[in-house]
């Protein structure tokens, strides 16, 4: 009976994903789990630790100004791992992971992980400006990429899998199913929604989701008030809010931008540029230490919005600093993401035009808490241009669908206005800078999935190097192809001849039988290895106008040959099958 079920079950494509999905759900929730774990350590350590317990931080006065040191205690800390982790830590790391998403099929490189736990947990902890978002979802995404590769599992199932840690960190980190299934869509996989992907990102958000309300609680990050929401009358406020939110964002942008390429240009050591960035978060930490770490206690203390303590002024200056203490953070080097640095400038952004809105329009009631709140997610939606991510994570956030109107319609504007004024989002812009063709990368992802021998015919016909011209010719009348691999005797190809090889001696019978293949073959030919993918076999028929291409084992020897008719039916097949959005999970 046992074996009966083992046989049905691993003869099921569809049960088989589901429970990888799962499996990789509930692994990146134990990754979320280490994560807030070793980032909650890291602050315990700089601040409670290093800053009360020897500086003597929480006695004020003059001993305040140690604060500027906590952040360069915690870059200097990350120097020795960055020197261990060479080449994949410092900055924003985040669209370098999607690259490899998209560019090498899912193989992402396994030292991501200990990069995004221990790196971000100590910049963050440190007092740097950043959110632990993006080191989740690679957190996730290594964690789907390893046990894939443990699988056996290439190419697009590879990816997908990936995909599965990715929504399954996200989830988790927001105890937000959704939220990480629409991340997962439109942020790593560039708004591509399918059914059968979109099937086992679910399954994955389920199991890490149930996994942190086990050992982390059932609440959410954010619990807004009750009263928000209750005048139909405000939406066109929140609708000039989201014009402001974008106008805010696409600054944001650019600002992130501007400074992470001055760091990059800047003659300086690394090390020093790492330690600069740190000392100037200090300092602004020293004046606000508000704009310190990611910031969700005070994003927290905004939606429940009080007056006295959020004056207009505070907000202004708080909003201002907090963008340059984000953009310094991982423009010199830190770790970490913006996924809650965006959470927080929105919130303040959201109560800075509230408490504007409250002044102005007594009448109407208005919180700026409320307005704090839909600005988080809109500003969210604005910088990273994922508009379905932020609606759902305020609709989970806040259990409260009375959010759906204005956050549907901030969102939206923000968007657009933002892209009005920068095209590109917090993401994207990394692969315009470096000239990626992500999007070409996208459209060939089939190709570099499959191997030539896949749907090499092993029925072919071969020509001996030996062969007289007359033979070649009866051949030829028998044969569907118009060039022919040439072997010598232990069968590796020696070369390649086609009709127009032959053309000139077609209609001189008289030496057919004294010229043989060997004299007239091509000896500089193009082949494929076994194992090389079908991009490559696209780039020969397209570049080298090739009708077949010899299909060639690490000898050389002869295994099969690829038609251009084939590939061009098989190329037509699979696309029409990646671009549905109804493919079941079998079809994986």
């Amino acid at each position: 009976m046992v074996k009966r079920l083992y046989y049905r079950f691993s003869r099921s494509t569809t049960t088989y994903f589901l429970l990888i999905a799962a499996i990789v759900g509930f692994l990146s929730g134990v990754g979320n789990f280490l994560l807030v774990t070793f980032t909650k350590a890291a602050h315990f350590f700089f601040f409670n630790f290093v800053g009360n317990r020897i500086f003597h931080i929480d006695r004020g006065g003059v001993y305040g100004i140690f604060i500027v040191f906590i952040p360069v205690l915690g870059s200097i800390a990350l120097i020795p791992i960055y020197q261990v982790l060479k080449g994949i830590t410092g900055g924003y790391a985040f669209p370098r992971f999607i690259a490899e998403v998209h560019l090498k099929m899912g193989d992402v490189d396994f030292r991501r992980f200990f990069s995004a736990l221990f790196a971000s947990s100590i910049c963050i902890g440190s007092g740097g400006s950043a959110g632990r978002e993006g080191p989740i979802a690679v957190i996730g995404g290594v964690i789907g990429s390893f046990l894939s590769k443990r699988l056996n599992l290439k190419g697009k199932r590879r990816q997908i899998l990936v995909g599965c840690g990715v929504a399954g960190g996200i989830a988790a980190t927001f105890n937000a199913p959704i939220t990480g299934v629409l991340f997962a869509e439109e942020i790593v996989f560039m708004g591509e929604m399918k059914l059968n992907t979109f099937s086992l990102f679910v399954i994955s958000s389920v199991a890490s989701t149930t996994f942190t309300r086990v050992f982390l609680g059932q609440e959410s990050i954010f619990k807004p008030p009750p009263y928000l929401f209750e005048s139909i009358y405000q939406l066109p406020l929140y609708g000039l809010l989201g014009i402001f939110v974008g106008m805010f964002a696409a600054f944001y942008k650019k600002s992130f931008f501007a400074i992470e390429d001055y760091f990059e240009a800047a003659k300086v050591n690394w090390r020093v540029k790492l330690i600069i960035g740190a000392l100037m978060v200090g300092v602004m930490g020293f004046f606000m230490p508000e704009v310190l770490s990611d910031g969700y206690n005070v994003i927290h203390e905004i939606i429940y919005f009080s007056q006295s303590r959020f004056t207009v002024i505070f907000l202004f200056f708080l909003l201002i600093l907090k963008i340059f203490a984000t953009d310094i953070t991982l423009g010199s080097g830190g770790s970490g993401g913006l996924f809650a640095p965006s959470l927080f400038i929105g919130a303040v952004l959201g109560a800075f035009f509230g408490s504007i809105y409250h002044a102005m329009f007594p009448h109407l009631l208005i919180e700026p808490g409320a307005y704090a709140v839909v600005a988080m997610g809109a500003f969210l939606a604005a910088s990273t241009h994922a508009p379905l991510t932020a609606i759902f994570l305020l609709l989970e956030l806040t259990s409260n669908y009375q959010v759906i109107l204005p956050i549907m319609l901030a969102s939206i504007i923000g968007t657009i206005v933002s892209m009005a004024f920068e095209q590109e989002s917090l993401d994207t812009r990394f692969f315009k800078k470096n000239k990626i063709p992500l999007e070409y990368a996208k459209e060939v992802s089939f190709l570099k999935s499959t191997k030539s021998s896949e749907i090499m015919q092993k029925d072919f016909v071969t020509v001996n190097r030996s062969m007289t011209l007359g033979q070649l010719v009866e051949l030829i009348k028998e044969s569907p192809y118009m060039s022919f691999p040439v072997v010598d005797e232990n069968n590796k190809v020696v070369g390649m001849i086609t009709l127009n090889d032959i053309r000139s001696f077609m209609f001189e019978e008289g030496i057919w039988q004294l010229v043989i293949v060997d004299d007239v073959k091509q000896d500089n030919f193009y082949f494929l290895k076994i194992d090389d993918d079908l991009s490559e076999a696209q780039e020969l028929f397209d570049f080298y106008d090739l009708e077949e291409i010899p299909v060639v084992d690490n000898d050389m020897k002869i295994a099969g040959i690829i038609t251009r008719h084939d590939f061009v039916t098989f190329a037509r097949k699979r696309f029409l099958m990646e671009h549905s959005h109804e493919s079941p999970i079998s079809d994986l």
